[in-house]
């Protein structure tokens, strides 16, 4: 067992040591990091669908106060949240910190057509949502900036 331990150990260091001479690794501490905040994003949506359940009746933003939040979970500061009279559930986050989270919010999703980013029509007027697989999908999003990240949950 220890000879086994002692040539992992061995074979773990060189691999550190040869690596350490590639270069720099920022694009792909960019994907962990982006990755990590659409994870963020998700249980974040998760908490604030079931909070609408469990309240049918709210409508508006669900304060950060009175979400269920597991221990292990720190939320980002980033994101937001509104609970619509339909029953529609739009969390976001603010543009200039999730700028590049389309992409991993979509893949997260399986690309569906509830995550995508707040794009204003070349017209004007509302922000609407824009996912990579559909494109402009026309569900207005009142009240979120453009470029916001958005991911729509449903009661």
């Amino acid at each position: 067992m220890w000879p086994l331990v002692i040539v992992i150990s061995m074979a773990s260091a060189i691999g550190c040591l040869l690596l350490a001479g590639q270069g720099s690794r920022e694009p792909a501490q960019q994907q962990v990091v982006g990755e990590d905040l659409a994870l963020n994003m998700a249980v974040y949506r998760t908490l604030v669908v079931e909070y609408a359940r469990a309240h049918p009746t709210f409508t508006g933003s669900v304060g950060h106060g009175v979400l269920p939040e597991p221990s292990w979970y720190r939320r980002s500061s980033t994101w937001k949240n509104q609970v619509r009279g339909d029953g529609t559930i739009v969390i976001y986050g603010a543009p200039a910190a999730t700028a590049g989270l389309t992409t991993q919010i979509a893949e997260l999703s399986s690309y569906s057509i509830n995550a995508g980013e707040a794009r204003v029509p070349s017209s004007g007027g509302t922000a609407t949502l824009w996912t990579p697989r559909f494109g402009d999908t026309g569900l207005q999003l009142p009240g979120v900036p453009a470029g916001a990240t958005v991911w729509i949950g449903r009661l």
